[in-house]
């Protein structure tokens, strides 16, 4: 596991266009503007030179990032807001996880990309970076898993017409949670 490089950014395009996430805004442009802000957003996982997994932390300030949850600041405007990891006090947006659906260890791939998770936020936690909450906007089959990694169901959003729930969680319970095992 490691942090996605801009030699990525096609292999990235194409596992989010592959899975059907709800992204219809993500091309090479998204992710180089957020790689001009920010390098380390992008966590990827590779097989045989493949990126099989990926997610991604985007620290934000606490309007910016309460806009996204509220869906008053479009996901596509992200780039725009990005805060850099070394600000002391940050928010942080958890971009969709996801997994190349046609891998055959899938349940392996998610259980690695959410160990780093854990792993990155303890990081962050040593480096005096004080992450003051997690927000995420998923899919109602996405409950589960986020509800095991310690996020809480906080409401529902539609955007085009779609439902969606809306989820935060604080880092010690996303840390200290002992479900995160998919596998």
């Amino acid at each position: 596991m490691f942090h996605a490089t801009k030699k990525d950014i096609t292999g990235m395009v194409q596992l989010v266009k592959n899975t059907g996430v709800n992204s219809a805004y993500v091309n090479d442009d998204f992710y180089n503007r957020i790689f001009y802000k920010n390098l380390y957003i992008f966590r990827i996982q590779k097989h045989k030179g493949y990126i099989n997994g990926i997610y991604s932390m985007y620290p934000l300030s606490k309007g910016i990032y309460e806009g996204v949850l509220k869906n008053t600041v479009q996901e596509e405007e992200i780039p725009n807001f990005i805060a850099p990891f070394q600000s002391k006090e940050i928010f942080v947006y958890l971009g969709p996880i996801i997994v190349n659906p046609r891998f055959k260890d899938k349940a392996v791939v998610l259980s690695n990309l959410l160990l780093d998770l854990r792993k990155k936020l303890v990081a962050l936690s040593k480096q005096n970076i004080i992450v003051k909450e997690l927000g995420t906007i998923a899919r109602e089959e996405d409950a589960q898993i986020l509800s095991k990694l310690g996020f809480k169901n906080i409401g529902t959003l539609t955007k085009k017409g779609i439902s969606y729930i809306v989820y935060t969680a604080n880092i010690l319970d996303v840390v200290l949670s002992d479900k995160v095992w998919i596998v």
